[in-house]
């Protein structure tokens, strides 16, 4: 029978890539000081690394099938698919008015200092659109949240990944978009029993978001 991820090997697992991360940013500000081409997608991958050597602890395997399968990576159908693309959709969109016409925000101000922040495009689009997107998935959906439910049930787990998605971004005026969206991220793990679904809206979501940013300075 193929081994799951416990609570105390979830914690390991954060407290892992936690440790990691902060000795790269560790790095990143006393020696390397300009990595190129950023230090995001360094230590997205290296988040990534950390994850596949803990799952291949956990299942006791070095099969890729068997180490993605712990982390979410199922079987999907195209129905679950389609419902993801159209709810990766929904929740641009409504973040989108939400800003616009409750938080009343600036999004050519908040386009260009983004794009001044973040001057290589390309790499840009791969960490934020791609790499981070499915990190979070494998981490938050994917481990944790296959991990609650064996302790509790669905809704207590979804809301407590969803809290701790919500607080993981430091951009507290956007705290009630972001947790619905987990909260439907979480939806469409557990109904499709895989993640790839989430990781289909996130990435859509993050997408157009990206798109937008582009098309404001042109």
């Amino acid at each position: 029978m193929q081994r799951q991820y416990s609570i105390f090997q979830v914690i390991i697992l954060i407290l892992s890539i936690i440790a990691v991360d902060y000795c790269l940013l560790w790095n990143f500000h006393y020696l390397q000081i300009s990595p190129y081409p950023n230090n995001e997608i360094y230590i997205l991958a290296a988040s990534y690394g950390v994850i596949l050597i803990v799952s291949a602890i956990v299942t006791k395997s070095t099969k890729p099938q068997t180490i993605h399968s712990v982390m979410g990576f199922k079987q999907t159908s195209s129905k679950a698919i389609m419902v993801a693309l159209l709810i990766g959709i929904l929740l641009w969109v409504s973040d989108y008015l939400y800003q616009m016409y409750l938080l009343q925000n600036s999004l050519f101000l908040e386009a260009k200092e983004w794009t001044s922040n973040h001057p290589n495009q390309l790499i840009t689009f791969i960490s934020m659109v791609i790499f981070a997107p499915v990190i979070e998935e494998i981490v938050l959906r994917g481990i944790l949240l296959h991990s609650l439910t064996r302790y509790m049930n669905k809704f207590l787990a979804t809301i407590m990944v969803s809290i701790i998605f919500t607080l993981l971004h430091d951009s507290y005026v956007q705290w009630p978009t972001l947790f619905i969206a987990s909260a439907l991220y979480c939806w469409l793990t557990l109904h499709s029993k895989s993640i790839v679904p989430a990781i289909v809206a996130h990435i859509l979501n993050n997408a157009f978001t990206f798109i937008l940013y582009k098309l404001l300075i042109i």
